[in-house]
C-alpha cells in the first residue's frame, strides 16, 4: 500500500481524491520554483517547464490516462493547422473535443462519482474549444478589422496560431489543469 493510499484510508477518503488535492497543492512549490528560477528565461523554456510539470503531475494524479489530454491537444492542434482560424475549425474542434469527452463519460460511467481522466478533460475540452474560437476571432480581426470583435473578443483574440508547445503548456499549466479556472491563451502568453 502506498503512503497516499494509507493516508487516504486513515482519513476515510479515497486515494484518488487525496491525490487530486495533493496534485493541486503541488502547484504552490512549482510556482515558487518558477518565480525564483525560471520566470526570466525565454518563453520556450517556460512553456516546456509548465508542460512537463503539469504532465508529470497529471500522470501522478490520474495515471496513464493523462494520454487522453495529449490526444485532445494534438487533435486540436492538427485541426488548427489544417483549417486555420476558420468557422470550420471552430465547428470541427467543438465536435472533436466535446465528442471525445462524451465518449469518455460513456466508457468511465459508474454508479458513484469517480475522479478519473474525464474530470480534467472537461476543463481541457472547454479550454481547447475556447482557443479555437480565439484563433477564429483573430482571423476575423485580420480580415475585417478589430471593429468586428466584441469587447470581450478583442481582449482574447489570437493574431497568430499558437505552437504545439504553447498549446501543451497552456493546457497542462498546473494552475488550471485539474479543475480550472479557464483563462485565454492571450492572457497566458502575457503571463509567460
Amino acid at each position: 500500500m502506498s503512503w497516499v493510499a494509507a493516508t487516504a484510508a486513515s482519513l476515510g477518503a479515497s486515494e484518488a481524491a487525496l491525490k487530486l488535492i495533493l496534485g493541486q497543492l503541488l502547484g504552490y512549490p512549482l510556482m515558487l520554483l518558477y518565480r525564483r528560477h525560471l520566470a526570466t528565461l525565454e518563453p520556450g523554456l517556460q512553456h516546456a517547464f509548465f508542460f512537463l510539470s503539469g504532465l508529470l503531475t497529471g500522470h501522478w494524479v490520474i495515471g496513464a490516462d493523462v494520454v487522453h489530454s495529449l490526444y485532445a491537444v494534438l487533435g486540436t492542434y492538427l485541426i488548427l493547422t489544417a483549417a486555420g482560424g476558420t468557422l470550420t475549425s471552430v465547428i470541427v474542434s467543438f465536435v472533436f473535443n466535446f465528442g471525445y469527452l462524451l465518449v469518455g463519460y460513456l466508457y468511465t460511467e459508474s454508479e458513484g462519482y469517480d475522479i478519473c481522466w474525464t474530470m480534467p478533460h472537461c476543463v481541457l475540452c472547454l479550454r481547447l474549444i475556447g482557443l479555437t474560437f480565439d484563433c477564429y476571432d483573430g482571423e476575423r480581426a485580420r480580415r475585417l478589422g478589430l471593429a468586428v470583435l466584441s469587447k470581450d473578443q478583442s481582449k482574447s483574440y489570437l493574431p497568430d496560431q499558437p505552437s504545439l508547445l504553447e498549446m501543451l503548456s497552456h493546457s497542462f499549466f498546473i494552475g488550471g489543469y485539474f479543475v480550472g479556472p479557464q483563462f485565454p491563451m492571450r492572457k497566458y502568453r502575457a503571463f509567460v
